[in-house]
């Protein structure tokens, strides 16, 4: 899907093979590397493609924008379902935007562009996951108008990992 913002041309699309992916991988090593720098040292391009593998099978999608060839956001976008609801909703995850094309308005481009989809595959709602101490990009969804509904837990279990 093409679009533009400010005036320049980009490129959505689905990542569809491992050449993508791994075009997509020094960006999505880059947003783990802020979240968890421990787990980021332990991941390689391997793991990570299987994984992405694995991930599609569960109805999760990984995005790429292009803009004049280079990589320059990720976005993953999981479709899910709940058993007392009609329609899917939707998840979106593993969002980076490269750090020279951020606040140009590109990261609310994609949202727009995503909600699309979103809406063209049947769903109605959007759910996403940011950590508590990311202030921008809480007021960057709440500028979006995204609501905070909760907290959400989890428990590492050790020897499994």
């Amino acid at each position: 899907m093409n679009f533009q913002c400010n005036g320049k041309d980009y490129q959505l699309k689905e990542v569809e093979s491992r050449e993508e992916f791994l075009a997509a991988f020094p960006l999505l090593l880059a947003l783990m590397q802020d979240q968890d720098p421990e787990e980021a040292a332990r991941l390689s391009e391997d793991i990570c493609y299987r994984s992405w593998n694995k991930s599609k099978e569960q109805g999760y999608l990984l995005h790429i924008c292009r803009h004049e060839g280079e990589v320059i956001a990720v976005l993953g976008l999981q479709e899910l379902y709940d058993p007392v609801s009609v329609e899917p909703y939707f998840r979106i995850n593993n969002l980076i935007v490269a750090e020279k094309f951020r606040r140009q308005g590109l990261g609310s481009k994609l949202f727009d562009v995503m909600e699309k989809i979103v809406f063209e595959r049947g769903g109605n709602m959007i759910i996403l996951e940011v950590l508590g101490t990311n202030i921008k990009a809480k007021n960057f969804y709440d500028k979006l108008g995204y609501k905070y509904v909760c907290d959400r837990m989890w428990k590492t279990l050790v020897g499994n990992s």
